[in-house]
């Protein structure tokens, strides 16, 4: 997708948003896990995610535990927000790399020692690229305003409410999943 089009489509979808507020707000896709053997979990979503994840622990692990999952999803997400803004900006960053890396003590996981977190310890973004055609400054202040802005990020630093529900009995069928009317409104325009 060309720059002129990523920054179309923000356009179209802030105006899109500034006309009907109303359609900000929508639930998002859920994802769904079932448990299979030894601890492979079996997951649902949209299309191009794979099937199979474990839960980190044995020497079984043969894909990417959800932990990286995780990672994955938070750099993948701040690497998208910058493409979309530094095209807002009509700003090229060459060899874009987002890496998400993380320190992780597993006794927390395990409930071995009560002040130790279940989750990671501390986390760190890492943007590299390789040049811009523009200056420095201009390159920071796009990279900067996408970490702001990326959904995934708000997510780990916000305290979002969580809600447990526990059902007994067969599940219902998955919900299918519904478009967020931005993502809508974009691709019908363009």
């Amino acid at each position: 997708m060309e720059q002129q089009d990523i920054a179309g489509d923000m356009a179209r979808a802030r105006e899109y948003l500034r006309t009907l507020p109303a359609m900000a707000r929508f639930h998002d896709t859920p994802a769904r896990a079932t448990m299979d053997h030894d601890l492979v979990v079996r997951v649902a979503g949209p299309d191009g995610l794979p099937d199979g994840m474990l839960a980190g622990l044995g020497p079984g692990a043969s894909v990417p535990s959800p932990g990286w999952y995780f990672r994955a999803s938070l750099a993948a997400s701040v690497a998208m927000f910058i493409t979309m803004r530094a095209a807002e900006k009509h700003l090229i960053l060459d060899g874009l790399v987002v890496t998400v890396d993380a320190e992780s003590d597993d006794r927390g996981a395990l409930g071995m020692e009560e002040g130790i977190p279940s989750g990671p310890l501390e986390m760190r973004v890492t943007v590299h690229y390789d040049g811009s055609d523009g200056d420095e400054s201009a390159a920071r202040a796009v990279i900067e305003w996408a970490l702001e802005h990326c959904t995934v990020y708000d997510a780990i630093i916000r305290s979002v409410p969580v809600e447990l529900s526990i059902e007994r009995g067969v599940p219902e069928a998955a919900p299918a999943a519904e478009s967020s009317p931005v993502q809508a409104a974009s691709s019908h325009s363009g």
